[in-house]
């Protein structure tokens, strides 16, 4: 993680100084390992929580995220968007305490984005998250907070706080908060 120049960065009043045991990150910069199937890089992931019990879990997020048909294969012969979900649920298997999604949702297909978005928000609802994303209603379904980050220099210029019943992309409150957000 970068080091922040002001300020720091605490979760239940202790400083984050990097990635460790209670932090899950799925990156560009996080891929999977070239010499391992899908299932194998989950399990690898899962390993440094409960060696005993990591295949049977692996599996289960690999059933959960309905991966089974490329769960045997290597990385070289995924396509981008195979890719970003096995990383995806490499991520999401791991029982941390924080979860840090960089576009999680980016290259899966339109078809698969609905469910992996359902996913997410089952996953998420436990954890303490920070989901950077582009695309907007993929912020306002899975955030509760939406920051707005400045092109120059990367600070918040503006936040919103999503109402818990917000409810779906064709209600009047949903898009009013996108139209806000886009203003």
């Amino acid at each position: 993680l970068i080091v922040p120049h002001t300020g720091q960065v605490c979760i239940n009043s202790q400083p984050v100084c990097g990635c460790g045991k209670d932090c899950s990150v799925l990156s560009a910069n996080t891929p999977l390992f070239p010499w391992m199937t899908v299932r194998h890089n989950i399990m690898f992931a899962l390993k440094q929580y409960n060696k005993q019990n990591a295949a049977r879990q692996a599996d289960d997020i690999i059933e959960r995220l309905a991966l089974g048909e490329f769960s045997h294969k290597y990385p070289a012969a995924l396509s981008s968007g195979m890719t970003k979900q096995a990383m995806l649920a490499r991520a999401l298997a791991v029982p941390s305490k924080v979860l840090l999604l960089d576009e999680p949702l980016a290259e899966i297909d339109p078809k698969k984005r609905l469910f992996y978005k359902q996913r997410l928000l089952e996953t998420v609802a436990n954890r303490t998250s920070l989901l950077v994303t582009h695309d907007i209603d993929e912020a306002i379904k899975l955030a509760d907070r939406i920051y707005l980050l400045d092109k120059e220099e990367h600070l918040i210029c503006q936040s919103w706080q999503r109402a818990s019943n917000m409810g779906s992309e064709g209600e009047d409150a949903y898009i009013c908060l996108k139209e806000e957000i886009l203003g």
